[in-house]
């Protein structure tokens, strides 16, 4: 007729949740095997709720599995950003582009090299991502490699279209530092990385959804871990938001370089 009190440290939430669920289970599993040997009937001890087997995956997930694929859409979009943005600008202050323009140069030129060498990285930084978040860590992967790697290689291309537009409105690296590590905050909380879309207030789940990585990390994350297709909704709509900020930054970045004078226009 012992009791024992004990409290669980709740500082780390996640696992906090993860020891309460792992003490329900072992405690469950005793009383199942006391009445077993009692010659009583174990359901008595159950509870009236029964958890069955999840859908996808299984009970035992883990955060870095609901996390790997905004991890991987976050490194995806981001290194070909700033690669993208800090060579570009590097150019300008060094007098580079300057040079390339007065020799008769446009900036459509100058944005075709430059994506004829993103791409080209893009691909092997998707490839090795893949193989290090799938292969190396072993985090779940249950759908088709090609919409998986081409979604990766979109969001690829939509970070050097945003390296493009970081590079056309600042001037200095310092002012591309600030406005990368912004909007990697912006993105890394409202993307469904840190706190699941569904669980965020109302007003910024009506701006999340609008971001370039909310949509198309939900996307992954079905591709990988559902198995889904591409005739799935939360999967094609990924590629169309991505698709849709591809061509954002491409016409915003237009549109800036008729407006602001800069080294692109001396010719």
């Amino acid at each position: 007729m012992g009791s024992i009190q004990a409290w669980i440290d709740n500082t780390n939430k996640y696992m906090y949740d993860m020891i309460k669920r792992d003490i329900f289970d072992s405690y469950t599993d005793v009383i199942d095997s006391l009445f077993n040997k009692c010659n009583v009937s174990e359901r008595i001890g159950n509870s009236p709720i029964r958890i069955l087997d999840p859908v996808y995956g299984n009970k035992n997930s883990s955060f870095i599995h609901y996390a790997s694929p905004a991890i991987i859409a976050l490194c995806a979009f981001y290194l070909p950003a700033i690669y993208t943005g800090s060579t570009i600008i590097s150019e300008k202050e060094g007098g580079v582009i300057e040079r390339v323009v007065l020799s008769g140069m446009n900036f459509i030129e100058i944005a075709l090299a430059q994506v004829l060498v993103q791409t080209i990285f893009i691909f092997i930084q998707t490839t090795l991502v893949m193989i290090v978040m799938f292969v190396v860590f072993d985090n779940p992967f249950v759908g088709d490699i090609f919409p998986s790697f081409l979604l990766l290689t979109m969001i690829g291309c939509g970070g050097m279209c945003f390296g493009f537009f970081t590079a056309i409105i600042c001037r200095t690296t310092t002012e591309a530092a600030f406005l990368g590590i912004g909007t990697n905050f912006l993105l890394k909380f409202l993307c469904g990385l840190m706190w699941p879309t569904e669980g965020i207030h109302y007003l910024l789940r009506s701006i999340s959804i609008y971001l370039p990585l909310t949509m198309s990390t939900e996307s992954l994350r079905s591709l990988t871990a559902k198995g889904l297709g591409l005739q799935h909704p939360s999967v094609y709509l990924g590629f169309m938001s991505i698709f849709s900020w591809i061509l954002i930054f491409t016409l915003v970045s237009f549109v800036m370089l008729k407006l602001k004078r800069d080294v692109w226009t001396k010719s």
